[in-house]
């Protein structure tokens, strides 16, 4: 598989701040990454909120990666447990919850700014359920990770091609 470079442009336009609805449209296993206290199992949650971004016209996505952990003190756990309006016993901490049971659950996400040298980026701050008079959402034009056709990857390039640097 190929990795392509190229210049994405300045017009990224990061989420609004503030409590927005969202459908959570995808979960993805990064494996095990890296980091300053050794490999962890991470995931991605991918998020849609009900706002739309003004340079593509598609709906925002917040996305946030998370050690794949139900410890009380994992921020992965904590945003579970107050999605859901209840805590994890120790059983379900023991037993474990899968994580793909949240992919098309609905909720509120509060979305707070880190503004940084490299730019502006929208973090998941809480995750909270639905009022029970507010509507929930369907994905939009999002096809899980996991989905995506091989067809949608550019062709790799024959062992034999001449590399010109």
């Amino acid at each position: 598989m190929s990795l392509i470079a190229k210049d994405k442009g300045a017009d990224f336009v990061p989420a609004p701040e503030g409590l927005h609805k969202f459908v959570c449209v995808d979960v993805v296993d990064l494996g095990r990454v890296p980091g300053i206290f050794g490999e962890k199992d991470k995931i991605k949650l991918v998020l849609q909120i009900d706002k739309i971004n003004p340079v593509n016209n598609k709906r925002y996505e917040v996305h946030q990666m998370y050690n794949l952990s139900l410890n009380e003190k994992a921020t992965l756990s904590k945003h579970l447990e107050s999605w859901r309006g209840r805590k994890f016993n120790a059983d379900d901490r023991k037993s474990g919850f899968d994580i793909e049971r949240i992919v098309g659950g609905c909720g509120q996400v509060h979305i707070v700014h880190n503004i940084t040298n490299k730019g502006t980026y929208a973090n998941i701050a809480a995750l909270v359920p639905l009022a029970p008079e507010m509507a929930k959402m369907e994905p939009l034009e999002y096809v899980r990770v996991r989905d995506r056709a091989e067809k949608e990857q550019p062709p790799a390039q024959d062992a034999d091609d001449d590399i010109p640097f």
